[in-house]
């Protein structure tokens, strides 16, 4: 589990895991961006089943199926779940989980020299003398 997100790195509940091969097959049928589904879509999915489902249990299922390549290729957007068939597509989206990964880095490190520091010590804003 990762420390402050317990709620979406702790082990599949059982009726999690019950809920995988649903949307592996969902996923399957994804193939391109234009026919990603969305949280929206798949919350409503299982409403209809009579059973409730929402964001942070989808986001762990997905989370899920993606570490242990249950669904290949499976990418996220704003235009909800997707499996990208193109190489170069994929590249792209490889190059941007790089760039979260470099982003999120660069917090830890300021935040890391921030520890080290007097608790006093005074912000260094950056100055342009016009």
């Amino acid at each position: 589990m990762i420390n402050g997100f317990e709620n979406i790195t702790k082990p599949l509940t059982v009726i999690e895991s019950a809920q995988v091969k649903h949307f592996v097959v969902i996923f399957h049928k994804c193939k391109g961006k234009e026919l990603a589904v969305t949280s929206t879509q798949l919350i409503h999915h299982w409403k209809q089943q009579g059973r409730k489902m929402n964001g942070v249990t989808i986001r762990k299922i997905v989370h899920y199926i993606r570490e242990r390549g249950l669904v290949r290729r499976l990418c996220a957007s704003d235009n909800g779940y997707y499996v990208e068939m193109d190489d170069e597509k994929l590249k792209a989206y490889l190059h941007s989980l790089r760039q979260r990964m470099s982003s999120i880095k660069k917090v830890h490190d300021a935040l890391q020299i921030q520890l080290n520091e007097p608790e006093d010590s005074q912000i260094k804003l950056p100055y342009k003398d016009d």
